[in-house]
């Protein structure tokens, strides 16, 4: 893979001692070696000849191709965060020819791959992976999603990683419904939700090597724990106060309702009667891959103005309540080639698209958590993902890199 793995010559050194002769049993060599293409491990093999010729042959660590600029973002405050989907990709739902991974069918716990995938996100500026944790498929997918988060956390090169739990509630067998809910929500007043819930969270956090790892993403010293689809759990306040003070954690809740409901439609104030106290427990709110509803009875042609209104009013009213507003953004959004379900509204995705919107959605950026989201970086299966591509190459990728260099020279 010449785009995956860039060539670089051969290179061939006579070495000598840097005292200047072979006068010793032990010797010192020393040689600097320049211009190194990256993105790669490279082989070192060194022969001593004398009586019989002797060979030895060792690597290097990854060196990398691309500037970090992902920890620049990070020292001066921003944070560009993705969600990183960890299953493996031999087998990952594709939409079309062209749409595969540039770097194949991969499976993330690879050394190599990780270190691929730190290379290029930092390259784009992004510096926090949300590892989606698929709770909901274990125990057959546990030991794939730790391995993957262990391997990451191993790699001391600029990316944070954090904990993105939920979803699936139906199939972690939590009672759907009841108590006046909708049959989509889980009401976490209910004892058994109660209890499940939280062995489930428990399990999750108790595994302090991870937890208390120095590459963990923490905000104001406090371990993230990133909620996704928070929106369907009501009556949450005593489950999240608990975890939150048991683990000193910093609490993203991802609730924020999708387009087109705003803070004064109808939904809003029937979520808040059951979820006003439980939300109060979160430090930030965000939405999902941009608000996009595939579910939504909407013009996909009006999406940007509706995406913008979002934004402007999700974040005035997450302020409001003294929270953090984490915006969304997606370059695009479809499940119809999946057989999951056939009938969802696609986002359209391009790299013009991207672009507009994540131009649009930093203008959004809370400046006292300058963090903004990108939905997603590798989920293929769905179509939101920003991962270098065989059709569009790197080209998401130079979007997030010239729009956050801007981004960082206007708030420097």
């Amino acid at each position: 893979y010449p785009k995956v793995f860039p060539p670089d010559e051969k290179r061939i050194y006579e070495l000598k001692p840097l005292d200047g002769e072979f006068d010793e049993r032990t010797e010192e060599f020393s040689v600097n070696i320049k211009n190194i293409t990256g993105g790669r491990e490279y082989k070192i093999l060194i022969i001593a000849k004398d009586e019989k010729t002797t060979e030895y042959k060792t690597k290097t660590p990854y060196i990398r191709q691309y500037e970090n600029f992902g920890r620049q973002l990070y020292e001066k405050g921003i944070i560009v965060s993705t969600i990183y989907e960890p299953w493996d990709h031999k087998t990952a739902f594709i939409k079309a020819p062209g749409y595969e991974p540039l770097l194949g069918g991969y499976n993330p716990k690879d050394d190599i791959v990780q270190w691929k995938h730190i290379d290029w996100v930092g390259y784009a500026g992004i510096n926090v992976f949300f590892i989606d944790l698929q709770y909901h498929w274990w125990p057959e997918m546990k030991s794939q999603v730790i391995d993957t988060i262990k391997g990451f956390l191993k790699k001391d090169n600029g990316i944070k990683i954090a904990y993105s739990f939920g979803g699936g509630w139906h199939i972690m067998k939590l009672k759907m419904g009841g108590n006046g809910l909708p049959n989509w929500a889980v009401d976490l007043s209910d004892p058994y939700n109660k209890e499940k819930f939280l062995k489930s969270i428990h399990e999750v956090l108790n595994d302090e090597t991870i937890l208390k790892n120095k590459n963990y993403y923490r905000v104001n010293g406090n371990p993230v724990l990133y909620i996704w689809d928070e929106g369907a759990l009501y009556n949450e306040y005593e489950v999240f106060s608990k975890i939150k003070k048991e683990y000193e954690l910093f609490l993203i809740s991802e609730w924020l309702p999708k387009i087109p409901v705003l803070p004064d439609s109808d939904y809003t104030k029937y979520a808040l009667k059951y979820k006003e106290k439980g939300l109060d427990i979160f430090d930030a709110y965000t939405g999902w891959i941009g608000f996009h509803d595939p579910h939504g009875d909407y013009n996909i042609e009006s999406y940007l103005k509706l995406y913008q209104q979002s934004l402007r009013e999700w974040k005035y009213f997450t302020e409001k309540r003294g929270k953090y507003f984490i915006p969304s953004v997606a370059p695009g959004f479809d499940n119809n080639h999946t057989p999951y379900d056939t009938t969802e509204l696609p986002l359209p995705r391009s790299p013009k698209k991207f672009e507009t919107r994540l131009r649009l959605a930093l203008r959004y950026v809370d400046l006292n958590h300058a963090e903004i989201e990108i939905d997603t970086w590798n989920d293929f299966s769905e179509w939101s993902y920003v991962e270098p591509d065989v059709k569009d190459g790197f080209a998401y990728l130079n979007v997030l890199l010239e729009v956050l260099h801007e981004f960082l020279k206007q708030n420097s």
